[in-house]
């Protein structure tokens, strides 16, 4: 295993030993008090200069444009046929992201979003994702503008659920069955990883789009 990959995941865990764990809530389970100051942290990290690294514009670049670093598929590393790390990758980068909204506002952690259904009807975005406006104020969790000059690329980021080529959220039994059937992390990680594909082809526009993924904040809720 690469040296590098075995030196982090050491600090990584050293890191979370020595701080309080903070449960993730779901997205739709948040007080009016929560989603406000999770609001308030990210747009604190949304107005910082692309270069601080403390910025979303930063992070969110991490995984796709113009950084590149996300680990999807398995790859050979320092001779070590197909290395999956797709699930580590995103646990890591996650951890990271929260730090920065904390640094803000300590009792912020990022929530997901639950998006197992049995209905075709309940296949939908969350609330706290769809309104544009909150109290007279632009929803951060709505969309983010991207903007990096020097590669001439600015645009805002867009969803289209359910109208391109994936139409239904993934069932509750479907992701059942995954969990209950594959007991070999290989497996079982492949598994998931093509469910979570279909996620992002469901909500469509920047999500379903390697590059500009990550700056969807519903990206983050997702993982």
């Amino acid at each position: 295993m690469n040296k590098a990959l075995i030196l982090i995941s050491i600090i990584c865990y050293l890191n979370i030993l020595s701080r309080d764990f903070k449960a993730r809530k779901n997205i739709n389970a948040l007080s009016d008090e929560e989603l406000k100051n999770l609001r308030e942290s990210l747009q604190f990290l949304y107005e910082l200069p692309n270069d601080d690294r403390r910025s979303y514009a930063y992070w969110a670049g991490i995984h796709g444009y113009p950084l590149d670093k996300c680990w999807h598929a398995p790859r050979d590393v320092d001779g070590w046929p197909q290395v999956h790390l797709f699930l580590c990758w995103h646990r890591a980068y996650l951890y990271y992201l929260e730090k920065q909204l904390q640094d803000r506002n300590k009792s912020v952690s990022i929530p997901y979003w639950d998006w197992r259904t049995n209905n075709d009807q309940t296949s939908q975005i969350p609330r706290a994702f769809r309104e544009r406006v909150v109290n007279n104020k632009p929803n951060p969790l709505y969309e983010y503008r991207i903007n990096f000059p020097n590669h001439n690329n600015n645009h805002t980021t867009i969803r289209n659920p359910g109208k391109g080529s994936v139409r239904n959220l993934p069932t509750t039994g479907t992701v059942s069955y995954i969990l209950n059937t594959f007991n070999h992390f290989e497996d079982f990680s492949e598994r998931i990883r093509n469910v979570h594909n279909l996620v992002h082809l469901w909500v469509g526009g920047d999500m379903a789009d390697q590059r500009y993924a990550g700056f969807d904040f519903i990206f983050h809720a997702h993982h």
